[in-house]
This record gives structure tokens, sequence and C-alpha cells, in this order.
């Protein structure tokens, strides 16, 4: 039988039988028949793709001999950025000392300031303190306790979603409380903020259990003084809140310098024993040092004890927002409430 080599050429028609490589095709010829033997083709399937994957780098460690990348983290190993930023890092990163993470640099507030310490009596928590959170570690504390007062669970969540939604939104919060205190925040450019807590020692069963002990405590000054932790936070803005549409009747009045008082919370297990009283006292004290007056809030409509609360304390009525306004925003109607006398 003769064997006749022919150019090789793409054709669907034939079948591969045969194992003939370097781009021909032979013919097999005899007495009786000529029998066409194709080359097998390479075809586009899952076994055989026509274009080959990328090369996966081994997961072993670059070495003199190895030019492979190092093996990736195990996902339990990685952390969240918050974390991250609170100094909680990983053996590996340990060593990875920042400025942002260094809280054994903390100095802090030893002392209530005295605009505030007249009215420490209001609260029912022993050793109180009033401070500003010009710090990591307190601003750190006040960001958790305002994720975790203001974020809403559906009903059948897990306990731990529940922890990790509180610290993703914990890192928002405390990123917006840096830099609105810094002045660097775009919207409210212009619009000095100053954050106020109220911490007290921590006692476990007493207060403050509910929150994550990692992020919500303030380490001491020295070994002879208690861990604290922050039970209420607000935010006291001076003048106009940026993009706020629910604004007093005399906002843009010139010569006008008014207070704001928003993101006030109190922890769960601190309610109803004057932290608040005191949070708002304390507020309205500095709002006066700094010549604000009026001194604004608003409240959710729906409200009840936290509008009878504010009323106690000299706020009166001043605006309401529309179901409309708040269709917008989608949230719960609010009201504005004005004290003037802080």
């Amino acid at each position: 039988m003769a064997v006749t080599l022919h150019p090789y050429h793409h054709s669907h028609g034939n079948a591969a039988v045969s194992g003939c490589s370097g781009g021909r095709r032979a013919s097999h010829s005899s007495s009786s028949a000529l029998v066409t033997v194709w080359p097998r083709r390479r075809r586009h399937t899952p076994n055989h793709p026509t274009v080959m994957p990328m090369h996966t780098p081994c997961r072993c460690k670059a070495t003199p001999h190895n030019h492979h990348a190092a093996p990736a983290p195990h996902p339990h190993h990685v952390q969240s950025k918050f974390a991250k930023r609170c100094g909680l890092a990983t053996a590996a990163a340990a060593t990875q000392t920042t400025e942002t993470n260094r809280l054994e640099e903390f100095e802090g507030p030893s002392s209530t300031p005295t605009w505030a310490a007249d009215h420490v009596a209001l609260c029912d928590l022993p050793d109180v303190r009033v401070c500003v959170a010009d710090d990591i570690p307190t601003q750190r504390a006040a960001a958790l306790l305002r994720a975790h007062c203001f974020t809403v669970f559906p009903e059948g969540r897990s306990p731990t979603a529940m922890s990790a939604r509180i610290r993703t939104r914990a890192e928002v919060e405390w990123t917006a409380i840096e830099n609105k205190y810094k002045g660097t925040d775009i919207i409210f450019r212009g619009v000095p903020v100053t954050p106020i807590n109220v911490d007290v020692p921590y006692v476990e069963g007493v207060v403050g259990d509910e929150l994550d002990a990692r992020y919500a405590r303030i380490p001491p000054h020295d070994s002879t003084e208690p861990e604290r932790v922050v039970v209420g936070t607000l935010d006291l803005n001076v003048g106009a809140l940026p993009a706020e549409a629910l604004r007093p009747k005399q906002a843009n009045a010139p010569g006008t310098r008014a207070g704001y008082l928003s993101n006030v919370c109190v922890a769960p297990s601190a309610r109803r024993k004057g932290v608040a009283k005191l949070l708002i006292e304390s507020a309205a004290s500095l709002a006066r040092e700094k010549g604000l007056a009026p001194v604004y809030v608003h409240v959710v409509a729906t409200n009840e004890p936290a509008r009878v609360l504010y009323e106690s304390m000299g706020f009166v009525f001043e605006a309401e927002e529309t179901q409309e306004e708040a269709r917008t925003r989608g949230k719960e109607r609010r009201l504005l409430l004005r004290r003037d006398t802080p």
C-alpha cells in the first residue's frame, strides 16, 4: 500500500482516526481503495481548549530558584479595615505599626473640662467623665457606639452577621468623625464639628457589655487606672448643617451663629441614667463658650421619649418635615427643636 503525503488544510468533513502530525495528511493507497487519514486536531472543548489558561503560580514561598509569588493568606486570616485601623493586627502584621494604630502613644483627657464639670451630677453613673473625642481611641469608641445605635437589622439576623455589619458601619462612622473634626470632610467643609463623649470605668455586668470590647474601650493612662467605655456621644456643629432641608427660619440671617446637635446616642445599658442630659447640657455649655445661639436638634417625630427629654431641657418646637420630604430621604419624618438660652 502506497502512502502519499498531502498539505494539510482545514476541513470538518473528515474524522480524525490517527495521530499524524506535521501539518500534513496521509493518503494510504492500495489495489482496492484509497484511505485518507487526517491528523488529529485540537478542538475547542472544555478538555482541550484552543486557548490555554493562564499559568497559576504555585503556593510555595518565593526563593532564589522559584520566581512564583508567595501564597495568598487564608480567608480566616484576613481582617477587616476596622480591625486593622484599631491596631488589632494579626501576628504576621503585628510589627507593622503606623501613626494611626499606635494606641500605646495615647494620652487622652484625664478629667472633665470646665464647661462640662458643673453638669456631671446629672448622671447617675459613678466616675463619669466628659471629653472631646480628639484622638484615635475616643473617636474609635464613639464610632462603634454610633454604629451600634443607628444600625437597624431585619428579623432573624444572626449575632455574627450583626457584629460584622456593625464593624463595617463603624469604619464609615470613624472616618466621618475624623474628617469632620479635622475639617477635611468635603460636605462639612466650613462647618466646625466638635465630637463629645461621655465615658465611665468599665465594670463587667454594669454598662458597656453589649459593645465590642476590642473597639469600645479606652486604654488607661497607667496600670493603676481601669479601662473606660464610651456610653454616650454627640456632635456639636457650628452653623447650618450642609445639605439639610429642615433648617431654622433664621439660619441664613446675617451674623447668626447657631449650634446644631447631631448623632446623639446613648448605649442601651446606660439609658435612663442621666447620660443624655449630661451630654446635651455639656454641649450647650460649650456652645455658649463658642458664642453659638440658639442651639438646634432634630428628633424623629415618633420618638416620643426623646422629644419629651428635649422639651424638659428647654427645647421648643421650631419646624417639622413633611411626609414628602421624609419619603425623599427614605427615612422617618423629623421635627426641629430650638433652645434659645444654651
